[in-house]
């Protein structure tokens, strides 16, 4: 079967105006014999207009690949995977300048998909103007197109990354959780910036911070989302406690530490017990078992400090 092309793509393989016919170039694409000489051929096309109707292709057949749309066969799957790598071949090709035209006529075209695609190709490709050139699709009007644009700054320098990556974070939407997956993968020089989100920023924003805190598992982050277990948003606190249960073991003793020298409120009390229940298991339940009973009780701000202050010395004693 013949690789899908693009809905407003002519199907005839004759080349328009000298262009290169794309058509058949797909279809080499997607056959094994045919693939390696037409990525060959690729390196030396110098047809911007081939070129930018290879990305409509890609972004075609990248719709029909979501997971209720998956009906491709493998020739098209093949061509798809091989015009993609012809995007983010490295440069040094005659193909360069014609390429890199598409690919900025991509990010203005009037499809959010084929916007969507020339920012990820653009992030991968990671060249020096990327972050500058991707910056306007931040403010898309399409939710898919500003996602895109907030994975392909993944792809790019976290320093110059990270404050926009941080921007994202003020609403919940795709682009919100987007930026937290690239936030996440970004790692340790993220960590920093997410706890001053947790501390200061909106609500939503510091919801986003201590999901992201809790997949990096620094551990410059427990104190600050122990602090944040009494957070005025209850979904802010429910998420610190979810984060604070990924750091297993080490989440304990600063928690507990901070159940037996500050004031036990009433939220701080429910988020530490749901980080107990979570951590807290096997041979480490028996230590914390009289602190889960005191957060309990209606007297919780008198017993939970003395419970927590002797489930500390048993635990440090053991260790």
């Amino acid at each position: 079967m013949a690789p899908i092309l693009h809905p407003n793509q002519p199907a005839s393989t004759e080349p328009a105006s000298g262009h290169v016919a794309i058509a058949e170039l797909c279809r080499e694409l997607g056959d094994e014999a045919t693939r390696r000489a037409a990525l060959a051929r690729l390196q030396h096309m110098t047809d911007e207009v081939g070129w930018f109707e290879l990305l409509r292709f890609v972004a075609h057949i990248a719709r029909r690949t979501e997971p209720e749309t998956r009906t491709l066969d493998a020739a098209t799957r093949r061509a798809h995977g091989a015009a993609v790598a012809a995007f983010l071949m490295p440069p040094g090709a005659p193909c360069d300048a014609a390429r890199e035209v598409a690919l900025q006529r991509g990010l203005v075209d009037a499809s959010p998909s084929v916007r969507s695609l020339a920012a990820e190709l653009l992030g991968q490709r990671a060249g020096p103007d990327a972050l500058e050139r991707l910056r306007p699709l931040l403010d898309d009007a399409n939710d898919r197109v500003r996602a895109a644009a907030v994975r392909a700054l993944s792809y790019l320098e976290p320093e110059q990354v990270i404050p926009l990556l941080l921007l994202a974070l003020a609403r919940y939407d795709v682009v919100a959780a987007e930026a937290v997956s690239a936030l996440a993968a970004i790692g340790e020089p993220a960590v920093p910036p997410l706890i001053r989100e947790l501390r200061a920023g909106s609500a939503w924003a510091r919801w986003h911070a201590a999901r992201a805190l809790g997949s990096i598992r620094d551990e410059r982050a427990i104190a600050p989302l122990v602090v944040a277990l009494n957070d005025e948003d209850g979904g802010v606190r429910w998420q610190s406690a979810r984060a604070l249960s990924r750091f297993g073991r080490a989440a304990l003793d600063p928690l507990l530490r901070a159940l037996s020298t500050t004031p036990v409120t009433p939220w701080l009390a429910e988020g530490a017990d749901r980080v107990l229940q979570r951590v807290a298991t096997g041979a480490l339940y028996q230590h914390v078992k009289p602190l889960r009973r005191a957060l309990h009780h209606l007297d919780a701000a008198v017993e939970a400090p003395v419970a927590a202050a002797q489930a500390r010395a048993a635990l440090r004693a053991e260790s």
